[in-house]
């Protein structure tokens, strides 16, 4: 499946342009979720950087550094994070799903259909604990769950973390070919939580209370 970028004009829909976009690469190989960003994919793609502060105050750089990959194949959706220069405590604990508010966390929105007004949510902590929910027309619904992969391990300086998120675990617009197609029109956003100093960092840039949450997404190719 090919995540392309498209024009809802014709739908009538009046959205801001997304901030920037990333692209999806094709996998080669088969990749595992195991929290090692070793697979030959993760290593062949130039990382997405440019995460700045969005809480407490937004904007502004943090000490760490902080790269994401997104690959794909025919059936899953694979998003990587590596994060070096860690000075201070990286939390993580093994608990119940949806239990993760305090560790250190990887998350990621999207929003299928490019309307700014639906998208799922996930966040996920190093041993791979789990956090989804579904936000709709500025509703949030906190018992949604569906069927994912998740895992992360803790490295020099820092961590990595890897999730993979079928297509089937998702609704997104039905692709019919060449002839009558729907495009895909993906948006993504991906926060990381430091809750030892109380920090948010995102790429794209997302604002606080932003009514709108997903009009700040980038494009996703």
């Amino acid at each position: 499946m090919t995540l392309a970028l498209a024009v809802l004009a014709s739908l009538g829909v009046a959205l801001a342009a997304p901030q920037t976009a990333v692209q999806a690469h094709d996998t080669t190989g088969p990749i595992v979720v195991d929290g090692r960003l070793d697979e030959a994919d993760w290593l062949r793609h130039a990382a997405q950087t440019g995460f700045v502060r969005s809480h407490p105050t937004p904007g502004g750089p943090h000490g760490s550094t902080t790269e994401v990959w997104f690959l794909q194949d025919e059936t899953t959706l694979y998003v990587g994070m590596r994060v070096t220069g860690v000075e201070g405590e990286i939390r993580a604990h093994i608990s119940p799903r949806e239990d993760v508010n305090v560790d250190d966390q990887l998350g990621l929105y999207i929003d299928p259909f490019g309307d700014a007004r639906t998208g799922y949510i996930f966040y996920t902590n190093l041993y791979g604990i789990q956090q989804d929910m579904r936000h709709a027309y500025g509703e949030w619904y906190i018992d949604w769950d569906t069927v994912w992969q998740s895992m992360g391990r803790r490295i020099e300086g820092g961590f990595e973390m890897e999730v993979g998120i079928p297509f089937r675990s998702l609704q997104y617009p039905e692709t019919t070919g060449d002839r009558g197609v729907q495009s895909q029109d993906w948006t993504v956003m991906v926060p990381r939580k430091i809750p030892a100093e109380g920090v948010k960092l995102s790429w794209p840039p997302m604002k606080p209370r932003y009514p709108r949450i997903f009009e700040q997404g980038a494009s996703l190719k």
